[in-house]
């Protein structure tokens, strides 16, 4: 299965949440809203939590929806028959760096050293790059996030414009 920039662990940012949230019809933000975050759950307790939300639908309708916000990336079916919703990722999250990386341990004279003592030096240095690589992989989400956000902003200028156009054409007579 394919996951898109900012989806990784089953998260994505909130860009990609919002643009897919506004897409949903009002049925499905609510069904949206009884899939848990932290838990797996059946249609049947879904249901009972439509239930005692007031919101009236029947077991095909919200299977049917259940299908389209899993595949919108909204959610995610578990195991068969259990749904959860993903997570959304915050920009501090992105952005933190869970850690300084560690300067390596590499004896001078390795190999004059025992392979255990070897082996151990090799085990540091790749401690340590996979800290770097953690810390790389930061950064590439993050400028990921910038540019998703930007190409949404323009996206949203682009229909703006595309109205004017369109109004400037019903009000003058002319197409542009």
């Amino acid at each position: 299965m394919r996951m898109s920039i900012g989806m990784q662990g089953g998260k994505m940012n909130p860009v990609q949440f919002d643009s897919k949230l506004a897409n949903l019809t009002s049925l499905a933000r609510k069904i949206l809203g009884c899939v848990p975050k932290n838990d797996a759950w059946t249609l049947s307790e879904i249901n009972s939590e439509l239930v005692r939300q007031n919101i009236s639908t029947d077991s095909k309708k919200t299977r049917g929806v259940l299908k389209s916000l899993e595949e919108a990336g909204l959610i995610r079916e578990m195991v068969r028959g259990k749904w959860q919703q993903l997570k959304v990722k915050t920009r501090e999250q992105v952005t933190a760096i869970t850690r300084e990386p560690a300067q390596p341990v590499i004896s001078e004279n390795a190999a004059a050293a025992c392979p255990i003592d070897s082996l151990s030096d090799i085990a540091d240095r790749v401690r340590v790059f996979a800290i770097d690589m953690e810390t790389l992989a930061g950064a590439i989400e993050t400028v990921a996030l910038d540019v998703e956000e930007q190409l949404h902003e323009k996206g949203e200028r682009n229909k703006k414009l595309e109205a004017m156009r369109t109004l400037m054409a019903d009000v003058f007579g002319g197409g542009s």
